[in-house]
């Protein structure tokens, strides 16, 4: 196999595995609202995906969550640090097809919708595939498909 043969694949599985990143993302939004390809084209503009590996931490107790993320793969787990210096787990979330409940968000809703501090952590506990959306984005796209109603 030549250089180009090698780029071109390496090229093709890359598209292929973006695809497939949105795949579950795209399967639950259908769920719940008809969208257009190109409302959906722009939807997925804005995402940014990341990944974490077991023990980082998405979000600090303290700080305003500026992000909601859909969990693609992987386990969080959202706590809380009690007065007694103990954590209290608040919610783990996940997201398995084969589960009866999924719990497919990792966001503290109140500090996210309010934009004020959050009282919570969120750490990976086992190494996650985020699709992350911004507190901005979801403004903005919320303004924009909003006006084509």
């Amino acid at each position: 196999m030549c250089f180009e043969d090698e780029k071109f694949i390496n090229l093709i599985l890359y598209v292929l595995k973006v695809k497939i990143m949105y795949t579950k993302y795209k399967k639950f939004i259908d769920k719940y609202i008809d969208i257009t390809s190109e409302e959906w084209e722009l939807y997925k503009s804005k995402i940014n995906i990341e990944h974490y590996k077991k023990g980082q931490m998405v979000h600090h107790a303290g700080n305003v969550c500026k992000n909601i993320s859909f969990i693609n793969s992987g386990l969080t787990r959202t706590y809380m640090v009690g007065e007694d210096g103990k954590d209290h787990t608040w919610n783990i979330a996940f997201n398995d097809e084969n589960a009866k409940i999924n719990n497919l968000f990792v966001v503290d809703y109140y500090s996210f919708i309010t934009q004020k501090k959050s009282m919570v952590n969120i750490e990976v506990i086992e190494d996650c595939e985020l699709l992350v959306l911004e507190y901005d984005a979801v403004q903005n796209l919320h303004k924009t498909l909003a006006k084509e109603e």
